[in-house]
Protein backbone atom coordinates (compact mmCIF):
# COMPACT_ATOMS: atom_id res chain seq x y z
CA UNK A 1 0.00 0.00 0.00
CA UNK A 2 1.50 3.34 -1.00
CA UNK A 3 1.54 6.37 1.23
CA UNK A 4 -1.17 7.98 -0.96
CA UNK A 5 -3.54 5.03 -0.40
CA UNK A 6 -2.88 4.90 3.35
CA UNK A 7 -5.82 6.25 5.32
CA UNK A 8 -5.28 9.61 6.99
CA UNK A 9 -3.93 9.24 10.50
CA UNK A 10 -5.27 11.73 13.03
CA UNK A 11 -2.65 14.11 14.41
CA UNK A 12 -3.26 12.92 17.95
CA UNK A 13 -2.64 9.32 16.93
CA UNK A 14 0.59 10.27 15.18
CA UNK A 15 1.69 12.15 18.31
CA UNK A 16 0.78 9.15 20.45
CA UNK A 17 2.84 6.84 18.22
CA UNK A 18 5.78 9.24 18.40
CA UNK A 19 5.53 9.41 22.20
CA UNK A 20 5.40 5.62 22.48
CA UNK A 21 8.36 5.23 20.11
CA UNK A 22 10.39 7.78 22.07
CA UNK A 23 9.58 6.14 25.40
CA UNK A 24 10.41 2.68 24.04
CA UNK A 25 13.74 4.00 22.79
CA UNK A 26 14.49 5.45 26.22
CA UNK A 27 13.46 2.22 27.96
CA UNK A 28 15.64 0.14 25.63
CA UNK A 29 18.59 2.44 26.36
CA UNK A 30 17.88 2.11 30.09
CA UNK A 31 17.72 -1.69 29.76
CA UNK A 32 21.04 -1.74 27.91
CA UNK A 33 22.64 0.45 30.57
CA UNK A 34 21.28 -1.88 33.27
CA UNK A 35 22.69 -4.89 31.40
CA UNK A 36 26.12 -3.28 31.26
CA UNK A 37 26.03 -2.28 34.93
CA UNK A 38 24.83 -5.75 35.92
CA UNK A 39 27.70 -7.25 33.88
CA UNK A 40 30.20 -5.02 35.69
CA UNK A 41 28.68 -5.95 39.08
CA UNK A 42 28.87 -9.64 38.16
CA UNK A 43 32.55 -9.24 37.33
CA UNK A 44 33.16 -7.45 40.64
CA UNK A 45 31.27 -10.19 42.48
CA UNK A 46 33.33 -12.94 40.83
CA UNK A 47 36.54 -11.12 41.74
CA UNK A 48 35.41 -10.65 45.35
CA UNK A 49 34.46 -14.33 45.56
CA UNK A 50 37.91 -15.35 44.28
CA UNK A 51 39.55 -13.10 46.88
CA UNK A 52 37.30 -14.57 49.57
CA UNK A 53 38.26 -18.10 48.51
CA UNK A 54 41.96 -17.23 48.68
CA UNK A 55 41.68 -15.59 52.10
CA UNK A 56 39.55 -18.47 53.40
CA UNK A 57 42.22 -20.95 52.30
CA UNK A 58 44.95 -18.83 53.92
CA UNK A 59 42.84 -18.53 57.10
CA UNK A 60 42.33 -22.30 57.36
CA UNK A 61 46.03 -22.91 56.77
CA UNK A 62 46.94 -20.33 59.41
CA UNK A 63 44.57 -21.96 61.92
CA UNK A 64 45.97 -25.42 61.24
CA UNK A 65 49.53 -24.20 61.65
CA UNK A 66 48.60 -21.91 64.56
CA UNK A 67 50.06 -18.81 62.99
CA UNK A 68 49.65 -15.38 64.53
CA UNK A 69 48.07 -13.87 61.39
CA UNK A 70 44.96 -16.08 61.65
CA UNK A 71 42.98 -13.37 63.49
CA UNK A 72 43.80 -10.73 60.87
CA UNK A 73 42.87 -13.17 58.11
CA UNK A 74 39.58 -13.91 59.90
CA UNK A 75 38.76 -10.19 59.96
CA UNK A 76 39.69 -9.82 56.29
CA UNK A 77 37.54 -12.85 55.49
CA UNK A 78 34.55 -11.33 57.32
CA UNK A 79 34.94 -8.06 55.36
CA UNK A 80 35.17 -9.91 52.07
CA UNK A 81 32.14 -12.03 52.93
CA UNK A 82 30.15 -8.86 53.72
CA UNK A 83 31.28 -7.34 50.41
CA UNK A 84 30.24 -10.49 48.53
CA UNK A 85 26.85 -10.43 50.23
CA UNK A 86 26.38 -6.76 49.31
CA UNK A 87 27.41 -7.38 45.70
CA UNK A 88 25.08 -10.38 45.50
CA UNK A 89 22.17 -8.24 46.70
CA UNK A 90 23.05 -5.55 44.17
CA UNK A 91 23.33 -8.08 41.33
CA UNK A 92 19.97 -9.60 42.27
CA UNK A 93 18.38 -6.16 42.47
CA UNK A 94 19.79 -5.23 39.03
CA UNK A 95 18.55 -8.48 37.50
CA UNK A 96 15.09 -7.97 38.96
CA UNK A 97 14.97 -4.39 37.73
CA UNK A 98 16.17 -5.42 34.28
CA UNK A 99 13.51 -8.14 34.07
CA UNK A 100 10.84 -5.59 34.99
CA UNK A 101 12.12 -3.08 32.44
CA UNK A 102 12.18 -5.77 29.74
CA UNK A 103 8.66 -6.84 30.69
CA UNK A 104 7.51 -3.23 30.53
CA UNK A 105 9.06 -2.87 27.06
CA UNK A 106 7.30 -6.01 25.82
CA UNK A 107 3.99 -4.93 27.28
CA UNK A 108 4.23 -1.44 25.80
CA UNK A 109 5.09 -2.97 22.43
CA UNK A 110 2.06 -5.24 22.64
CA UNK A 111 -0.33 -2.58 23.88
CA UNK A 112 0.88 -0.01 21.36
CA UNK A 113 0.47 -2.37 18.43
CA UNK A 114 -3.02 -0.92 18.00
CA UNK A 115 -1.38 2.45 17.35
CA UNK A 116 0.97 1.10 14.72
CA UNK A 117 -1.63 -0.99 12.87
CA UNK A 118 -3.33 1.33 10.41
CA UNK A 119 -5.72 -1.19 8.88
CA UNK A 120 -9.32 -1.82 9.89
CA UNK A 121 -8.27 -4.63 12.20
CA UNK A 122 -6.74 -2.17 14.66
CA UNK A 123 -9.93 -0.16 14.99
CA UNK A 124 -12.37 -3.05 14.66
CA UNK A 125 -10.82 -5.07 17.49
CA UNK A 126 -11.16 -3.09 20.71
CA UNK A 127 -9.57 -6.01 22.61
CA UNK A 128 -6.54 -6.15 20.30
CA UNK A 129 -4.08 -4.97 22.93
CA UNK A 130 -5.87 -6.96 25.63
CA UNK A 131 -5.71 -10.10 23.53
CA UNK A 132 -1.98 -9.57 23.08
CA UNK A 133 -1.64 -9.28 26.87
CA UNK A 134 -3.68 -12.47 27.30
CA UNK A 135 -1.61 -14.37 24.76
CA UNK A 136 1.63 -13.17 26.30
CA UNK A 137 0.43 -14.09 29.77
CA UNK A 138 -0.62 -17.53 28.60
CA UNK A 139 2.62 -18.13 26.70
CA UNK A 140 4.83 -16.95 29.55
CA UNK A 141 3.05 -19.04 32.17
CA UNK A 142 2.71 -22.05 29.87
CA UNK A 143 -0.65 -23.01 31.37
CA UNK A 144 -4.15 -23.26 30.00
CA UNK A 145 -5.24 -22.28 26.54
CA UNK A 146 -5.28 -18.79 25.09
CA UNK A 147 -9.08 -18.78 24.78
CA UNK A 148 -9.80 -20.15 28.22
CA UNK A 149 -10.54 -17.54 30.85
CA UNK A 150 -9.46 -14.88 28.35
CA UNK A 151 -11.02 -11.94 30.15
CA UNK A 152 -9.30 -12.84 33.39
CA UNK A 153 -5.96 -13.20 31.61
CA UNK A 154 -6.43 -9.87 29.85
CA UNK A 155 -7.16 -8.23 33.16
CA UNK A 156 -4.15 -9.94 34.72
CA UNK A 157 -1.91 -8.69 31.90
CA UNK A 158 -3.12 -5.13 32.30
CA UNK A 159 -2.70 -5.34 36.08
CA UNK A 160 0.79 -6.79 35.66
CA UNK A 161 1.66 -3.90 33.34
CA UNK A 162 0.40 -1.42 35.93
CA UNK A 163 2.35 -3.20 38.69
CA UNK A 164 5.57 -3.07 36.69
CA UNK A 165 5.09 0.61 35.90
CA UNK A 166 4.32 1.39 39.56
CA UNK A 167 7.37 -0.59 40.75
CA UNK A 168 9.61 1.25 38.29
CA UNK A 169 8.28 4.60 39.41
CA UNK A 170 8.72 3.62 43.05
CA UNK A 171 12.25 2.36 42.40
CA UNK A 172 13.10 5.61 40.61
CA UNK A 173 11.71 7.71 43.45
CA UNK A 174 13.61 5.62 46.00
CA UNK A 175 16.86 5.92 44.02
CA UNK A 176 16.49 9.70 43.80
CA UNK A 177 16.34 10.09 47.59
Amino acid sequence: MSSQEEPAIPVALREARDIVAEQLERLRALAERERQEAHALNAALRQAERELDEVTLQYRTALQRRRSNAEALGQQMAKLRARCDELTRNVDMRRSGLRQIELLIRQIEMSSSALTNTGTSATSDPMGAGAAFAGHSWARRGTGAPGARGSRRTSAGVCEFADVARNLLHAGATANR
